[in-house]
């Protein structure tokens, strides 16, 4: 299993150096782990963003390849043909639609495989991150809205970080009024 992950983050890459003239605009980031739902070789932190060149047809072909496993009605076929038509129509020569419809091949079938036998894969959040992409792409916006990395927070405490990201401020007796009023006006704490 772990050289089949290496084997198609290897293939990911190589299709992202081979598609180095196409591109696309977006901030949001999307790590190998989180592709493949959290089954990375070596947990690496090489990322595919909305603004690299691969990032459409991999979030097309994640979205077709993850819609599939969890039942929803489509044809799936037919989303690939649209979305590779819709490239073409952007100005995709024939070389790069050849290295888009290979980056897409292998984004769909390494999810599927590396999904297929999660019984429990199609939770309710899940399902409607999915249902929300696949409708998107359906209806002909195929412009990447990979998930974002989840960023790392320190634990100082048991529920640090659990509802925020924002740093959890300690408490003082002696400057708690003070820190309340502080905070209603806007301002930093009194300690």
């Amino acid at each position: 299993m772990r050289a089949l992950l290496t084997l198609a983050v290897s293939g990911l890459t190589a299709a992202a150096l081979t598609l180095g003239g196409c591109g696309s605009n977006g901030a949001a980031g999307i790590s190998t782990a989180s592709l493949l739902d959290g089954k990375s070789s070596a947990g690496d932190a090489t990322g595919i963003k909305n603004d690299d060149p691969t990032a459409k047809p991999v979030q097309v072909a994640l979205t077709a390849a993850r819609a599939q496993k969890c039942g929803f009605n489509f044809d799936a076929s037919r989303l690939k043909a649209n979305y590779l038509a819709s490239e073409a129509r952007t100005g995709a020569q024939q070389p790069q639609l050849a290295s888009i419809e290979k980056t897409y091949d292998s984004t769909f079938a390494t999810v599927s495989q590396n999904i297929k036998g999660e019984a429990d894969y199609c939770n309710d959040r899940k399902t409607a991150v999915i249902k929300s992409d696949l409708q998107r792409h359906l209806a002909g916006n195929y412009e990447p809205n990979l998930p974002k990395e989840q960023k790392k927070v320190a634990s100082g405490g048991f529920f640090d970080g659990l509802i925020s990201d924002e740093p959890v401020d300690t408490f003082n007796s002696k400057t708690f009024w003070a820190d309340q009023a502080a905070r209603k006006d806007g301002a930093k704490s009194a300690q």
